[in-house]
């Protein structure tokens, strides 16, 4: 890898949180025994679970996140609950170095100055509760109402950065994002919950959750989303035939989730369903502006059973079967002529399903050698057809058909009580899916030390890929588009990590990053047809560094604040990438109003300069306030929650696609209100 000038650009953040952990260890009154010295993970695992100090995802086993090799972040369910975020994506905008790209139809997830505009979430993986839920068309993971999660029934997320491939495969190029659900125990009845809002936002839950005599935990989520949108004023020339600038209102949604989970001792089964429909207001793919009849269908799917026991402390197995689906209708109106005022509507219709199991053995010789292994296997079927409303001839009909078969090992080694050597590798088959790449082995190196109670250091090195989709692959009209013709990215990242406790209230994390990922796919060109291909077509260089202090003190008095500086270069032009802003920084404080009664919580959020593709017209940095107040058992078993986002109705823009969109810009929400009342039966 080349390592020159990792922390040329990046001098400024690392000397103020280097100060920030020199002074703070001298405040009086700071010093107490911390949660940093806890030496076992299964002492009190559930209480420091629910404290945000232990993490799944990290190495497919529990661990203290001060073990874990990656820099990990636990967002623990009283700051979903009490800062007042409805969607993953609202969840996501708080962590260090993310940001959140909207262009009315999906949210879209930026890591460590990398969002391509037009890009899926595929260079990121997503899990529930240790289960895929990227799909199999265009790998993305839907964040919005889209994503089927109700975040009442989260109980944690636990976001871990840095390749993730050697442990889950394909997707996990810049992190993994587990969601973690709550059990029937925690619920512990019937759970009503209704919410109303800006843009005529209506939303509906019902929950049951309980442990019953016989053993078996029981968790029910059923709601029902609906909005209309908000009006958007473009002042771009948006649509075709040409709108120049103008007011739509076709900005409506509709989303109806389901999820349900069983325990039983060993053995655990979760179903999920979710459904969603939306308007799109920026004539995406040149439809006709401001027409209703443009809008998107999205469902996702899936079922898993597994069974997970531990023989003895030193032996363990697991087992689980899955099945998922997701499919995809989009509806295009299409200006045929406009003389005529002749139109057609043009669908788009993609299915993906793929069945599979694994198998993992666990092994822990007396807490210093820690070895899992486990195989994965696959059965992938996807369905790609387009095709014009009444018509008797599809544009395109391609159905593909492929196995994945993985294996993967990891070996945690203990040769010191404060040294942890962790050393893992997978290998993923692919099997009859494409002629440029057939198989890809990642490793995976990261040691942990902790020199004296509270602090420690991590020096990470991971490599990760993202098989090009089907949709990247096999979408092809031969008129436009060919089909696709590329192996999978690839990306090397080395990391350092000084994770610091600061007394019995507060700590804080650094972390320095550079990556190198190369044959990133793009649309360009096929110089055999002329007409435009998915091709590996460049290389890119990011590094940077990411700082957090968090407290925490009695009563439930919360704050954070982090901060992150990035650059990102394309390695053959040394341009800078579109929608990768160089400063990411949030701030946030729960206050207790009364003990155990109501909370206010304010965050900042803020987002520095970005280009557009390919123009690079500059998007404005911007900043915005978001305010919640949470009042709890002021009736008996009654909630109430009163949100403001963007407090301060800051106009701000997210860059768009050339591609999907003809304008460059896209407006974001202004100031936007929500009210949401509980009640357990």
């Amino acid at each position: 890898m080349k390592i020159k000038n990792l922390y040329t650009k990046s001098r400024e953040i690392l000397f103020i949180s280097f100060f920030i952990q020199l002074f703070f260890p001298f405040i009086p009154g700071l010093h107490s025994p911390a949660y940093a010295d806890t030496q076992s993970i299964k002492e009190d695992l559930a209480f420091l679970a629910e404290e945000g100090l232990v993490v799944q995802s990290a190495a497919k086993y529990p661990q203290l996140i001060k073990n874990a090799p990656a820099s990990v972040t636990v967002i623990t369910r009283d700051e979903i609950k009490r800062y007042g975020w409805r969607t993953l994506a609202d969840l996501l905008k708080s962590i260090q170095g993310f940001y959140v790209t909207d262009d009315k139809n999906y949210s879209y997830l930026g890591v460590r100055g990398f969002q391509r505009a037009g890009d899926y979430n595929g260079r990121i993986l997503a899990l529930l509760n240790g289960h895929t839920l990227n799909e199999d068309v265009y790998q993305q993971f839907f964040m919005g109402n889209d994503s089927g999660i109700d975040l009442d029934i989260v109980d944690r997320v636990e976001i871990v950065r840095g390749p993730g491939s050697a442990l889950y495969g394909t997707n996990a190029i810049f992190g993994v994002v587990n969601i973690i659900t709550k059990e029937g125990k925690d619920i512990n009845g019937l759970r009503s919950s209704l919410e109303a809002g800006s843009g005529s936002s209506n939303k509906g839950v019902l929950t049951y959750g309980k442990t019953f005599s016989n053993g078996w935990d029981i968790l029910i989520d059923a709601s029902y989303f609906k909005s209309i949108g908000q009006y958007i004023q473009f002042t771009e020339d948006i649509g075709v035939p040409v709108n120049p600038g103008g007011i739509t209102d076709n900005d409506g949604e509709y989303a109806y989730n389901l999820f349900y989970s069983a325990k039983y001792k060993d053995l655990s089964i979760q179903v999920a369903g979710n459904d969603r429909e939306k308007q799109i207001p920026t004539a995406e793919y040149y439809a006709i502006f401001n027409d209703p009849r443009e809008e998107t269908f999205d469902g996702r799917y899936l079922a898993e059973v597994k069974y997970d026991h531990s023989f003895s402390e030193q032996y363990g197995f697991m087992i689980r079967v899955y099945d998922d689906w997701y499919r995809y209708r989009g509806y295009y109106p299409i200006m045929v002529d406009p003389l005529l005022s002749i139109t057609k509507i043009n669908s788009d219709y993609s299915v993906g399903q793929y069945y599979g199991g694994e198998v993992q053995i666990r092994l822990d010789f007396d807490n210093w050698n820690k070895l899992i292994a486990g195989s994965e296997y696959q059965k992938h079927k996807v369905l790609l057809q387009n095709y014009d409303i009444n018509s008797s001839a599809p544009v395109l009909d391609n159905e593909v058909t492929f196995d994945l078969f993985s294996l993967y090992v990891q070996d945690e080694i203990k040769p010191f009580d404060n040294l942890i050597l962790t050393l893992g590798a997978r290998r993923d088959q692919y099997i009859r899916y494409s002629d440029t790449f057939s198989d890809k082995t990642t490793p995976r190196i990261g040691v942990v030390y902790n020199p004296v109670s509270g602090t420690t250091f991590k020096v990470l090195y991971g490599e990760a890929f993202r098989a090009p989709s089907s949709y990247e692959l096999f979408y092809f009209d031969n008129v436009n588009l060919t089909a696709g013709h590329a192996k999978p990215e690839t990306i090397a990242t080395l990391e350092a990590v000084w994770e610091q406790t600061l007394g019995s209230h507060l700590s804080s994390s650094l972390s320095a990053f550079q990556y190198d990922a190369d044959d990133l796919i793009e649309i360009a060109t096929d110089p055999l047809t002329g007409l435009l291909q998915y091709q590996n077509i460049s290389g890119i260089r990011g590094e940077g560094a990411e700082a957090e202090i968090k407290g925490r003190w009695e009563k439930g008095m919360e704050a954070y604040a982090n901060a992150a500086y990035q650059r990102t270069r394309n390695e053959v032009t040394n341009s800078e990438l579109s929608n990768s802003p160089h400063v990411v920084a949030k701030a946030g404080l729960i206050l207790p109003l009364s003990a155990d009664k109501a909370y206010l919580s304010f965050e900042e959020q803020y987002i520095g300069k970005r280009n557009t593709y390919p123009q690079d017209l500059p998007v404005d940095p911007y900043m915005v306030t978001n305010l919640t107040l949470t009042a709890s058992n002021l009736l008996d078993k009654f909630e109430i929650q009163a949100s403001i986002f963007n407090l301060f109705d800051k106009k701000y823009l997210d860059p768009a696609s050339v591609l999907p969109a003809p304008i460059q810009q896209i407006p974001q929400k202004g100031r936007s209100f929500f009210l949401k009342t509980n009640y357990t039966f």
